[in-house]
């Protein structure tokens, strides 16, 4: 009776422990996890690190944020109209950063103070062998009379203003180089822009969250899809990676979901089958989440944080734990109906004991 007595409290302190060492590690996961999604920390090389931060860097750059809208009508003239009741939407959407529809009146200003200090620099993209030819005698005879004949176009008066700190007008040249090396396609229409066919209107939009923010886009894309339906009968389409990163998303979700939905009722299946019991599966969890919860008190305690992906491979792998509550209630059912040898629980767990 002693020895049965002693057996006892030594499981129910057995059990006491366990119990104290998992709620305290459940009480620091709570108050210390930090989980990672950056790719970098996965990658071994430092060099794939360095591009990989590079490439975190582009997918959430003010280019990844930027939403393009073509808006069409009846005539150029209703899509503009359209255009500026998108736009005015648009500017009233908070995730929204920013709208364009044309140039800004300070456009040419900004461009000016960008470039103008840099004309010299920018005369020419091989200047070992195109400035020498134009610095020389006759390089400047015809500067000088390239810059004459400017003189006599109806454009002198703004000539005239450049050419004192720019009489090679290399800041022309900049301009007209820019300008050929534009997109076609676009143009502007009453201050707005506009295809060149001056049937559809152009308005760009960026978002001030990073396109993969499904948290941010996906309110967003709604309010968007609502605004676009209330500007019928014109039509708009629209391009960005907001939309594609929603739609990815949505498709994993549903393919996990429908495998995590099919996964159960197998299980579930099984064990009602083969142990007549589905008690039994909550029993066989307590020893993964147990795993689940003290590894990732360790990862926390040791990195301070935790990678998703590890988070995601090591709860999966750590579900072959499976194997040895399953081992004991094979023995446990088999002894309980004979064919497994008699004695108690205590004599089938020292009997697999090895074995797990």
């Amino acid at each position: 009776i002693r020895a049965a007595s002693a057996m006892t409290r030594g499981r129910i302190g057995a059990v006491v422990l366990a119990v104290t060492i998992a709620l305290g590690a459940g009480s620091f996961v709570a108050t210390h996890f930090r989980m990672s999604s950056a790719l970098s920390e996965m990658l071994p090389s430092v060099d794939d690190q360095r591009l990989a931060r590079v490439a975190a860097q582009l997918a959430d750059s003010e280019l990844s944020r930027t939403m393009i809208f073509v808006v069409a009508a009846n005539d150029g003239a209703a899509a503009r109209a359209a255009s500026m009741r998108l736009e005015a939407g648009l500017h009233g959407d908070p995730e929204v950063a920013w709208v364009q529809s044309g140039a800004d009146d300070s456009f040419g200003a900004a461009f000016y103070a960008l470039y103008h200090p840099h004309r010299f620099a920018l005369m020419s993209d091989q200047p070992e062998q195109a400035l020498p030819p134009r610095l020389d005698a006759g390089g400047l005879a015809k500067a000088a009379t390239a810059l004459t004949q400017q003189l006599r176009l109806p454009t002198a008066p703004l000539v005239a203003k450049l050419a004192p700190a720019d009489p090679w007008l290399t800041f022309s040249a900049l301009l007209a180089r820019m300008e050929a090396a534009r997109p076609a396609g676009l143009a502007l229409v009453d201050g707005r822009f506009m295809t060149t066919d001056g049937r559809h209107a152009v308005v760009f939009a960026a978002t001030r969250h990073g396109p993969m923010d499904a948290d941010a886009q996906a309110p967003l894309q709604d309010r968007i899809t609502a605004l676009v339906a209330s500007l019928a009968p014109a039509t708009v389409q629209r391009s960005g990676i907001h939309r594609h990163a929603l739609a990815a998303r949505s498709q994993i979700q549903a393919d996990v979901q429908r495998i995590s939905i099919a996964s159960t009722i197998g299980i579930l299946a099984l064990f009602a089958i083969v142990f007549r019991s589905l008690g039994l599966l909550g029993l066989a969890l307590l020893p993964l989440a147990g795993g689940v919860l003290l590894a990732l008190a360790a990862t926390l305690a040791l990195f301070g944080r935790v990678h998703g992906v590890t988070l995601t491979f090591g709860a999966t792998l750590i579900g072959v734990c499976l194997d040895y509550p399953l081992h004991l209630f094979n023995h446990h059912l088999l002894a309980a109906g004979g064919g497994g040898g008699g004695g108690g629980g205590g004599s089938r767990r020292r009997a697999v004991w090895r074995g797990l």
